[in-house]
């Protein structure tokens, strides 16, 4: 096994040989050069190899994706890096543009699910890129080891295993191996069983070969964690907003009962089905096998969960994603939820609320990723609070408090996701360009409206026909109704137990979100100025002072409260503390 792994290392030297020849002449051109001569090269060869994968008029995604890609070839040993990129915006490139460059060796891929392996492989091969998916020898069949790719695939199930570890040993020792990613390592905050398998993601660093590791959903809140957890205090990073604007998000609340939740699915599934057309697609998420089950059941489509043979859920992607089913659309556990490259998919219903948010904003991610397409994300839930759980850790509970967040805020749900995973605070669909506006948002924007025309009835609410008056509409149930227009059908107004519309209910709430946005806003930017002028002394001398109305270096009780540097001694009778 050894001789046939040395062998398949010397065949990879060889077809390597020709680059290493061009790396030796590139050294001695280059070492009087300037750095910004240097990066222009840089510039140049990855724009190249970027038209070679994506066609000849490829260009970076954003300017994000760009930087990512010039912080990864700049990398040295043992160095880490960590890339946050919206879904759809290109992460796959940052691992594939490296094994079409020259001089470049070879890189691991490690990824947390094996769905999310057959779709990367497959779309490195199509692309050119030499890649492999790498199997242990019980599942493969095979006798040795295997060959060196360019790109190798590994589940991180089997990193720490003695033969992958064996495996790469070899390709380090040679000196092919040049850097390692991690894609998907928000799966760290999202899957507990994941998180188990921390310590041996944390091992690749014994290779002595850059780290890299990517995502799209990384929470500003939760970063200084991530970073402890994965050894990463001193990596750098380049992060871009996680803003996804053609996505549209509505929630629908039903009343506790037996399958309530279901029928209303079901409901909301023939509405957007009516919508969709050529290969166009959605996805149902649920929360557990026999739910994932039981609608795929009820609407006549495919699932896809974690219970099933990996041959099976293959099997059942494949239907689905090239149209060979009767329906459109695919009932799916989390494991559907990340990195599933898929194109057609404009639609994402959640029956239940998402465990969390990052999960959520991972599971949104797989509609609309090709220009022009416009996903709509729906979830239905019955109102019922989480279950408790005294095992879970405070990551879990933040994560599962902001999806609490999201589905009940009276004011715009994008805000939500743009605070915790941006941390920008305030801003709403009406604040980001292009935007495509929340539930939340269509409503406040009509009630403008409709203010702004004063006796124009027909723009007041969604669910008004023609001959309504304004007090018609505020004992409008959840149904369709004779006269419903397109987009009336697809967001029905809901009673609640008062009498009052949820849609009264929005609108005054949206108001008290918006009095409360700008308040919140001027509290944070008072909390700010506070923080730059205390940022050189002592805060209690700084209140002190202020209170005193003393001028800026007078220091109130200077006795006893004396200057240690740019802080005062701990004076516990002063409570300065």
């Amino acid at each position: 096994q050894q001789q046939q792994q040395q062998q398949q290392q010397q065949q990879q030297q060889q077809t390597d040989s020709s680059d290493r020849a061009t790396s030796g002449k590139r050294r001695k051109t280059t070492q009087g050069e300037e750095p910004g001569q240097k990066r222009k090269k840089l510039d140049d060869e990855m724009a190249d190899r970027l038209r070679r994968l994506l066609g000849p008029k490829a260009t970076w995604r954003s300017d994000k994706q760009a930087e990512c890609m010039r912080s990864i070839m700049a990398l040295k040993a043992d160095q880490a890096a960590i890339n946050v990129l919206p879904t759809g915006a290109g992460k796959s490139i940052l691992f594939m543009l490296p094994a079409v460059m020259q001089n470049t060796g070879i890189s691991i891929v490690v990824v947390p699910f094996v769905a999310l392996m057959d779709d990367l492989v497959t779309r490195a091969t199509d692309m050119g890129v030499d890649c492999i998916r790498y199997r242990s020898s019980t599942n493969s069949g095979r006798e040795g080891m295997p060959r060196a790719a360019r790109l190798i695939v590994v589940s991180a199930d089997i990193v720490s295993s003695a033969e992958f570890c064996g495996y790469v040993d070899g390709l380090s020792c040679t000196g092919l191996l040049q850097r390692i990613f991690v894609d998907e390592c928000h799966t760290v905050i999202m899957d507990i069983g994941y998180r188990a398998k921390l310590g041996e993601l944390v091992g690749l660093r014994r290779f002595g070969c850059p780290l890299v590791l990517l995502t799209a959903t990384l929470p500003v809140m939760l970063e200084d964690w991530f970073r402890g957890e994965m050894l990463a205090r001193s990596a750098t990073i380049v992060r871009d907003r996680t803003v996804k604007l053609n996505c549209r998000y509505e929630v629908q609340q039903v009343k506790p009962g037996r399958d309530s939740v279901e029928d209303r699915t079901v409901e909301v599934i023939k509405q957007l089905d009516r919508h969709m057309t050529g290969c166009q697609k959605g996805v149902i998420y649920c929360r557990s096998k026999s739910q994932c089950e039981a609608i795929a059941d009820e609407i006549g489509c495919g699932f896809h969960h974690s219970g099933m043979s990996e041959q099976d859920r293959h099997e059942a992607r494949t239907i689905w994603a090239e149209g060979h089913n009767t329906s459109r659309w695919i009932a799916a556990s989390t494991g559907l939820g990340t990195g599933i490259d898929i194109e057609g998919i404009v639609a994402v219903v959640h029956m239940e609320k998402p465990y969390g948010l990052v999960d959520f904003v991972q599971q949104i991610g797989r509609g609309g990723r090709r220009a022009g397409e416009v996903v709509r994300s729906v979830i239905i839930h019955d109102g019922r609070p989480p279950r408790e759980d005294q095992h879970r850790s405070f990551v879990d509970d933040i994560n599962q408090a902001q999806m609490e967040a999201f589905v009940s805020t009276l004011g715009c749900r994008r805000a939500i996701i743009s605070a915790f995973m941006d941390g920008v605070a305030g801003e709403t669909c009406k604040d980001i360009n292009g935007a495509t506006l929340c539930d939340r948002c269509e409503l406040l924007q009509q009630d403008d409206d409709s203010r702004e025309t004063e006796g124009d009835v027909d723009g007041v609410i969604e669910g008004e026909t023609e001959g309504e008056t304004e007090g018609d509409v505020d004992g409008v149930i959840e149904g369709e109704t004779e006269g419903e227009t397109e987009r009336e059908t697809e967001r029905e107004v809901s009673q609640d137990k008062e009498g009052e519309s949820e849609s009264d209910e929005m609108r005054k709430g949206g108001r008290i979100w918006k009095a409360f946005g700008k308040e919140e806003g001027m509290r944070i930017k008072t909390l700010f100025r506070w923080l730059d002028d205390v940022a050189e002394e002592c805060p209690v001398c700084h209140v002190r002072r202020h209170q005193k109305g003393l001028e800026l270096g007078e220091v109130p009780n200077q006795p006893r409260h004396k200057k240690a540097g740019q802080w005062c001694e701990m004076v516990a009778e002063e409570g300065c503390r």
